[in-house]
């Protein structure tokens, strides 16, 4: 996808501001589930890992979920829980902003 039709997709048609994954970022999530390792998938391996580029726009909802890399078999257990992550907005320039940043994840089992 390309930056202007990622722009697109957010409210306004801004371009969003790309942000680091750190603990800013990570305190703005409110809610969602993490991923879990596929049933199918244990057993196999002891654990998942994923790297991924969203984007959320102006109300707080990804709205462009890209899997960068990841182990066979994990992608549609990410997208799956990334669906349900909800954030507060972002503020640049006390304006509320689309932004998308990079992060990893390592999928174990659930207990």
């Amino acid at each position: 996808m390309t930056e202007a039709e990622i722009a697109s997709k957010h409210v306004g048609g801004r371009k969003p501001v790309e942000l680091p994954f750190n603990g800013f970022v990570r305190a703005h999530r409110v809610s969602g589930d993490m991923p879990r390792l596929p049933e199918a998938l244990r057993g196999q391996v002891e654990a998942g890992v994923a790297q991924t580029h969203v984007c959320v726009d102006t109300t707080g909802r990804l709205t462009n979920i890209t899997i960068l890399q990841a182990t066979p078999g994990v992608e549609d257990a990410v997208r799956e829980a990334l669906r349900t992550w909800h954030y507060l907005p972002f503020m640049q320039d006390n304006r509320v902003v689309p932004v998308c940043f990079q992060m990893g994840f390592i999928l174990r089992p659930a207990n």
